[in-house]
């Protein structure tokens, strides 16, 4: 049985990898997700949990079902850290059990992640192309001549 430290690392873990998938999948379809796409991923999340006999094969069943051929780096990076983790500590059955039972909350905290980088994003550009600066740069560079626009 797993410590509550060691299912919060699982929990992360399976997140990680939605968010991998997630990225894929957007990569996939060039930016433009089906509306209902985080419905097909908790579905497809929860039809491999269904029918996997391991995390290895959860996540083979859960790339299938996207549709997806491979991911990225940091996709393979979460990939293997899953399934490393469930051999390691023989929770396969656990990792199964907390799909078929916590994919609301695995996809709800996936979805708060995602909504956080966009809004650092957001942000960020707001930063960096408010009004003050981009004068500052146009005079910075010339552009603005005080004669021309008075």
């Amino acid at each position: 049985m797993l410590s509550k430290e060691q299912v919060d690392q699982l929990e992360t873990r399976v997140i990680n990898l939605i968010l991998a998938v997630r990225s894929a999948y957007m990569h996939e379809v060039k930016g433009r997700p089906a509306l209902d796409y985080w419905t097909r991923i908790e579905n497809r999340m929860q039809a491999a949990a269904r029918r996997a006999k391991s995390a290895s094969h959860w996540c083979t069943l859960f790339l299938q079902g996207m549709q997806l051929t491979n991911v990225d780096s940091l996709g393979s990076s979460a990939l293997t850290d899953l399934v490393e983790f469930c051999d390691e500590f023989d929770c396969h059955g656990a990792l199964r059990t907390l799909i078929k039972e916590e994919h609301p909350f695995l996809i709800v905290q996936s979805r708060l992640i995602i909504q956080a980088i966009k809004e650092k994003k957001t942000e960020q550009l707001r930063t960096k192309f408010d009004a003050a600066s981009i004068i500052a740069a146009a005079e910075k560079y010339g552009i603005l001549d005080e004669e021309k626009t008075t």
